[in-house]
């Protein structure tokens, strides 16, 4: 009875996950930065720290610090995502990401269902203003003890700076082989083109605000964009705020986000709320760079 029920859950899972979005293993495109969170996803083209290792590494060409490291979690429907990375730059110029991500889902007839990522970036300056980037990615999903796949993607960015204050970033991501569903089917990862900018101005005796957009088209013909604003203030405290728009079938869905956070001796303490159409999500990220 528990392997037919097991076996029962993994199919409407998959006709859900799969079906539906005409892709799998679309929690890839969970960000995990708490820029990226707070922004719904529009500051691509910025440095997102160690969080480099899950996309866009050509945004962490240029670290200002020899090591950074963070983790965090996220509550989405009773269910908590955990992640964790870390960056080291090689020289003024080039950086390398590893990361990884694990989320404990549902128990089913005693089977607990999960998910996991497991990431590496590079990040490379060819100039001052002109970088390059690559990221590798593993992810596995489990619905059953024999329902268990996964697949290899590869994301490439490049990145440029226009000005002091106006940075660009465009690439490719989550270019991989198909993956086979519980029924035999196989589908394609959500594979997609993307672009983002950033804008910052100085405001006198505040701080720095950051103006953030960005578009993606997917493969399978859904598309999306978002616009975000940061604000930093006197170096010490950061307030973000973002809003995502998205066709019917995207990956990820239309939602807003708000978020903050604190700079405190080297380390950022950030908080993040995410609103999705008849649901919403907590993330939490603690990182330290020296």
């Amino acid at each position: 009875m528990k392997r037919y029920i097991l076996i029962a859950f993994a199919l409407v899972i998959a006709s859900f996950s799969v079906k539906a979005q005409g892709e799998a293993l679309v929690f890839t495109r969970t960000d995990l930065s708490p820029v990226l969170q707070g922004t719904a996803g529009a500051a691509v083209a910025a440095d997102n720290g160690p969080w480099n290792a899950f996309g866009a590494a050509a945004s962490g060409a240029y670290m200002d610090k020899k090591i950074s490291a963070g983790a965090g979690f996220r509550s989405l429907s009773g269910n908590l995502l955990f992640n964790a990375a870390a960056g080291i730059a090689l020289s003024d110029k080039m950086a390398v990401y590893v990361g990884g991500l694990y989320n404990a889902g549902a128990v089913v007839a005693d089977y607990r269902t999960n998910f996991m990522i497991a990431s590496a970036g590079f990040g490379m300056g060819i100039t001052d203003r002109l970088s390059v980037g690559a990221n590798v990615r593993y992810a596995g999903q489990s619905l059953t003890p024999e329902n268990r796949y996964g697949g290899i993607s590869l994301d490439l960015s490049a990145g440029y700076r226009i000005l002091d204050n106006i940075g660009v970033i465009a690439g490719v991501s989550t270019l991989g082989g198909k993956v086979a569903s519980a029924t035999g089917e196989t589908y394609p990862q959500p594979a997609r083109v993307y672009s983002g900018a950033d804008y910052s101005a100085e405001l006198e005796s505040i701080g720095t605000l950051n103006l953030d957009a960005m578009a993606e088209y997917y493969f399978s013909g859904n598309f999306a964009a978002a616009a975000g604003l940061r604000l930093c203030v006197m170096e010490y405290f950061n307030l973000r705020a973002g809003y995502r728009y998205a066709t019917a079938n995207c990956v990820l869905p239309t939602y807003f986000a708000v978020g903050g956070g604190a700079s405190v001796a080297g380390f950022n303490i950030d908080v993040t709320y995410m609103k999705y159409p008849g649901d919403s999500a907590v993330g939490l990220g603690v990182s330290y760079a020296f």
